[in-house]
Parts: structure tokens; sequence; C-alpha cells
């Protein structure tokens, strides 16, 4: 996550992102958000992350407007929901090898 909000920072106008994921997923218990979670979660205090909270970051900090974000997980098809529902301000292509989470 620090080094996403380092590269979100130093971000410019016209730039394009690539997000790539590729590990474990979850979905949150009210089925409404997937989470990322990385070898180490649980260690040190690395926690999962929230697909919806990671399009809220890259939508609000990224200063460029094109966002291609690749999840390789179990319930990566909620890539699409957290677009649709969070992704205002960027174009935005989403892609999972999952289609649970939708």
């Amino acid at each position: 996550q620090q080094a996403l909000q380092k590269t979100l920072a130093a971000s410019r106008p016209g730039e394009q992102l690539i997000v790539y994921y590729c590990g474990h997923g979850s979905e949150n218990d009210a089925g409404n958000d997937t989470t990322l979670a990385p070898y180490d979660a649980g260690v040190g205090g690395v926690e999962e992350w929230s697909v919806n909270e990671l399009v809220q970051k890259v939508d609000k900090g990224f200063q460029g407007s094109r966002v291609a974000v690749f999840l390789d997980c179990c319930h990566s098809g909620g890539i699409t929901r957290a677009i649709k529902k969070y992704g205002r301000n960027k174009s935005y292509m989403g892609f999972g090898s999952s289609t649970s989470g939708a």
C-alpha cells in the first residue's frame, strides 16, 4: 500500500497506471467487497487490502486519466463492481481471473 501511495503522489497528468496483483483474494462477509491478502497478511501489521479502497485511492490520488487493474486471485471479479461504484474520475479497465465477486 505504501508503494502505491508513493506512485500516486509522483503521478502527473497524462500518465497511465497499471496495477497488477497475483495472490490470495477473499470476499468480506457482506459480499460487497473483495480483499487482497498478500502472503504476509497478518504478520507485522500487514493487513488484507480492500479492492473498493484501492479504487477509491487511485481515483482520488492518481493525476493521470487511464487506469488498468489486473487481479489474479479468488473473487477478482469484484474489481468490476468496485470500478462501477467508486471509479468516477478516471477511465478504468478491470481484469479479473475469476467471475466470483462480480
